[in-house]
């Protein structure tokens, strides 16, 4: 079977204790009404806990001005972004060395980047303010087609999406807990199981060493 929305929600329903699985999630059924209620804030709440690199994203940000006092910049919020991880100079000579659980990239030669993410009162959106420009944005995207998940983050959706549906499909009292404890545990397996597979870039040998030898 496919990672299909319908998939998800009948095994978080099958953890739950409760057989009665739906066959489309607009179908009248109490289960794919509860199901629709909180499966879209589950899926972006499990995409912004852990940096999952299936949903990583760098981005230039776009300077549109006016930015707040104590800062130099005011940057557009890219629509797609659920979480900011690292803002970096766009003119950056090293090279990310890892996409780092639970949240920062690590730079080799570039520091952190202080940044804020402010209110955008034009458009009633979100803004990004930092004091130096050009940047570029490394982020968590909002990602709705469930086949780019990866195992490990379908998994752990199917946890947090059980322990919001629990209270409101009367399953058994100790069942929301049981499951929102689960998912805590997923993300702590899909973290280690994404560190296992990176592998930190070699720094560059500076220009300055070079020229001594």
């Amino acid at each position: 079977m496919g990672k299909s929305v319908v998939e998800l929600c009948n095994t978080s329903l099958g953890r739950l204790g409760i057989s009665q699985f739906i066959a489309t999630l607009d179908e009248q059924s109490n289960e794919a009404r509860v199901c629709r209620v909180f499966y879209e804030n589950a899926r972006d709440r499990v995409l912004a806990d852990m940096p999952w690199n299936f949903a990583k994203r760098t981005a230039d940000l776009q300077d549109i001005g006016s930015p707040p006092r104590g800062w130099s910049y005011r940057f557009r919020y890219p629509n797609d972004c659920l979480k900011v991880r690292s803002v970096f100079s766009a003119d950056i000579t090293g090279y990310p060395t890892q996409y780092l659980y639970p949240g920062d990239i690590n730079y080799t030669n570039d520091p952190q980047i202080p940044y804020e993410v402010v209110e955008d009162e034009a458009s009633g959106g979100l803004a990004i303010v930092c004091n130096l420009s050009p940047v570029s944005l490394v982020y968590t995207a909002q990602i709705t087609n469930l086949m780019l998940f990866s195992s490990l983050a379908f998994d752990t959706l199917g946890w947090a999406l059980a322990s919001d549906i629990a209270a409101p499909l009367s399953a058994a009292p100790n069942m929301a807990q049981s499951a929102a404890n689960a998912y805590t545990s997923a993300l702590l397996r899909a973290g280690a199981s994404m560190m296992n597979e990176s592998r930190p870039a070699v720094e560059p040998t500076s220009e300055l060493i070079l020229a001594r030898q």
